[in-house]
């Protein structure tokens, strides 16, 4: 691939603190993300303030890096408030785009602040051309793929919009389908989508099919970096790294990583070998083991989403306990056989792989090498000879990638003549900065200032981002002390980093328009709501309502089924379009309903399903949609759908002021899959599939969950509990099981 252009791509990094941001600066990100103490789905990392966010911003733009702010959560009417003064605050900052999933947030972003840049989260969902157009109608100038996206998708939406295109490449998966992750909130009250996820997937859970218990629930690590070249060719332009809520070693490690890559890909040496050594330098920061390295980027979807033996951090095998004796007080002397030194600093962790048990976890002290591959280390933990020893952290390898800074060459050309002020330009990536001094030069009685005395002062950038790269001096034998000189340089320095800020924000003209602001403010909101019935089989209705909207919500998407149903129900007919829908399972969906005899009601459970809409369909949100807010329903509003269900994470007073549909009873999705439950529970394949509809997961604390497939072209799974919650007149009843 020798004509890739590295300019048109971006590897953006994860900055949870201010230590990841710098570090991932300084080892090649083209891009941060970060969000402040408010209205992000991290909110559990440390994160920045609305006091310090202009420094921030600052540095990175002195360096060409941009800044991404996440406000990817939904928030409710009383906190638009809050949230719009923290906006005015970034757009001062000058940050260069705001990362949204919040239909609310996204309409009044759009409507209220002239030039504003939007980025469509991936918990939006958008993973097809549908949901792809709908984020363009929206306002959006870039998607951030959900993570289930095929590469035959992100191929359509590339060849049919112009939208920019990012993808998570490296780091933690969700096993739920991005937005649509409800079990923290329900269980624990603690939303996901509010940035609080308590990872209750991170949990064991019983399967009934075998009755084992295991990680069923808890994902392999993302690691992509093999598939860069086919997510290059398929159009991806802005690679993603997970890991807010990871340390500066992980985060730098990987930005530097997938940088070379890159490059590499440029240059044609990217190789097995660099791959192998990569992957090892990213399984030693974090890695829960097996990485997944094609994710759902392939219809056949084989490789393994789910790793059931362990739900943390596990590191790489390096050897195995060979002999553990008392040594004194609580210490036990430990002697290992290893494949690789290790050293002071480093973090171990002593595993039984036959029962899948972390035993110990430690950090090295004192380490004695009595052989080539045997090691004396002295702890506190306590665990037995036999079990297998891995690293978790490489004191080494963090020191080199935290000790990395990141420089601008600059040139500097001074004249000097007595007489005249001195005149000191800068120049740096074509933008120039000059100082003239307000006094003026000396003819030298003695010795003159030489070109050496000039050129020693101004290599003293090490305190700096600069470093010298070229030295012009054009003088007529002039005195100058060298605190004059230490000054010009100070000077001319600090005038070239602000012309560089400048150079690199002219592009960033955000700017609040109070008048769009009232007037959204003040549109009424549109509700036409009715009662709806989930259904799964047509023999389940008895007695059918006028006033009801029946959804068809079948486990298996046959024509002559939904016709069947359509023609008994006719005007009160409705379908339910999964979360879910790939290449294959949209084309599959459209063809059905280019056969249906009419343009039927769709309820809309992803973005994507609002599109057809644009195609005649009369559109019913459902509670996946998330809308909790005003501004959300106005945003629905202006795509003409006015039957609205209330996110199930809702509260009463907003369905109510409303009038809006909500969740009555019955089993609710608390999340969707895009992988085979069954796989991972009986380990077995699509060849030798062993579905019975009968799964359930079941967690002491937490209850029993059921899986139910949906098949189109290819399976998809819902996790299903019995929920009863009070509501309005108007309601969803989910079918029961």
């Amino acid at each position: 691939m020798k004509n890739i252009n590295l300019n048109k791509f971006e590897i953006l990094s994860p900055a949870g603190n201010p230590e990841c941001f710098y570090a991932n600066i300084n080892n090649g990100a083209d891009a941060v993300y970060l969000g402040l103490s408010s209205f992000n789905a991290r909110m559990k990392a440390e994160n920045f303030t609305e006091g310090n966010i202009r420094e921030y911003v600052k540095h990175a733009h002195k360096f060409g890096v941009k800044v991404y702010v996440t406000v990817n959560t939904l928030i409710e009417n009383e906190d638009f408030n809050k949230f719009i003064e923290m906006i005015k605050v970034l757009i001062n900052a000058k940050v260069d785009a705001f990362i949204v999933q919040d239909f609310g947030i996204a309409h009044l972003l759009k409507t209220s602040f002239d030039g504003i840049e939007l980025h469509a989260s991936t918990q939006m969902g958008i993973h097809n051309l549908n949901g792809a157009r709908v984020a363009k109608k929206l306002g959006f100038s870039r998607i951030v793929l959900s993570r289930e996206t095929t590469l035959e998708d992100i191929k359509e939406i590339k060849n049919n919009t112009n939208l920019e295109i990012e993808y998570f490449v490296q780091g933690a998966l969700c096993v739920a389908f991005s937005g649509n992750c409800y079990l923290s909130a329900l269980e624990k009250n603690a939303s996901g989508n509010e940035g609080k996820c308590l990872q209750l997937c991170r949990l064991p859970y019983e399967n009934n099919l075998n009755n084992e218990t295991s990680y069923y629930l808890s994902t392999r690590d993302l690691s992509l970096l093999e598939n860069l070249e086919s997510l290059i060719d398929a159009g991806i332009t802005s690679f993603k790294i997970e890991g807010r809520m990871r340390h500066a070693g992980y985060t730098a490690t990987a930005t530097k990583i997938y940088k070379t890559a890159l490059e590499k890909i440029k240059d044609e040496s990217f190789s097995k070998d660099f791959l192998s050594m990569a992957e090892e330098e990213l399984k030693i920061t974090y890695s829960r083991g097996a990485y997944n390295k094609s994710a759902y980027l392939k219809s056949t979807k084989e490789e393994p989403i789910i790793f059931s033996d362990y739900q943390n951090h596990i590191g790489i095998k390096i050897g195995t306990v060979l002999k553990v004796e008392p040594f004194k007080n609580d210490l036990i002397k430990a002697t290992l056989k290893l494949d690789r030194e290790i050293f002071a600093g480093d973090g171990l962790k002593i595993i039984n792989a036959k029962t899948k048990t972390q035993v110990a976890s430690l950090g090295v002290g004192n380490v004695e090498n009595i052989d080539s591959d045997k090691y004396i280390i002295y702890t506190k933990s306590k665990f037995e000879a036999g079990l297998d020893v891995h690293l978790t952290q490489s004191s080494k390898n963090e020191e080199k990638i935290l000790k990395n800074t990141k420089k601008i060459n600059i040139n500097i050309k001074i004249n000097a003549f007595a007489g005249k002020s001195i005149e000191v330009v800068a120049t740096a990536n074509g933008t120039n900065a000059t100082f003239k001094s307000n006094y003026l030069l000396e003819k030298a009685s003695k010795l003159p200032a030489t070109e050496t005395d000039f050129k020693t002062q101004f290599e003293k950038l090490n305190e700096t981002p600069f470093v010298l790269q070229n030295f012009e001096f054009e003088t007529d034998n002039i005195f100058l002390p060298k605190s004059k000189i230490n000054e010009a340089r100070r000077e001319v320095l600090t005038l070239l980093k602000e012309s560089i800020i400048a150079e690199n924000e002219k592009q960033i003209n955000a700017k609040f328009n109070e008048s769009n602001f009232n007037a959204l403010k003040n549109n009424k909101t549109i509700s036409k709501p009715t009662n709806v019935v989930l259904f799964r089989n047509i023999n389940e209705l008895s007695n059918i309502s006028k006033n009801t909207t029946y959804v068809f919500a079948p486990d298996n998407y046959a024509f002559d089924d939904i016709l069947n149903a359509y023609q008994i129900l006719k005007n009160n007919f409705a379908l339910y379009v999964p979360t879910i829908l790939e290449f294959e399972d949209k084309t599959h969906l459209e063809n059905i309903l280019k056969r249906l005899p009419e343009k039927v009601t769709l309820y809309a459970n992803n973005i994507g399903a609002i599109y057809y809409g644009e195609m005649g369909h009369k559109i019913i949100a459902s509670p996946l949609l998330n809308i909790k807010n005003n501004y959300a329903i106005k945003c629905l509003n202006a795509l003409k759908i006015e039957t609205i269900a209330a996110s199930i994470e809702a509260n009463d007073n907003f369905v109510q002021e409303n009038n809006l549909i909500s969740f009555e009873s019955g089993s609710f999705p608390l999340m969707t899959f895009a992988h085979c439950p069954y796989k991972a529970a009986t380990k077995t394949t699509c060849s030798t599939c062993k579905f019975n509809d009968g799964l359930t997961y079941k967690n002491p604390n937490l209850g029993e969950y059921k899986i139910r497939r949906i098949k189109l072209k290819n399976c998809k799974f819902e996790l299903l509990k019995q929920i009863n919650k009070k509501q309005n007149k108007f309601f969803v009843k989910n079918f029961n099981y």
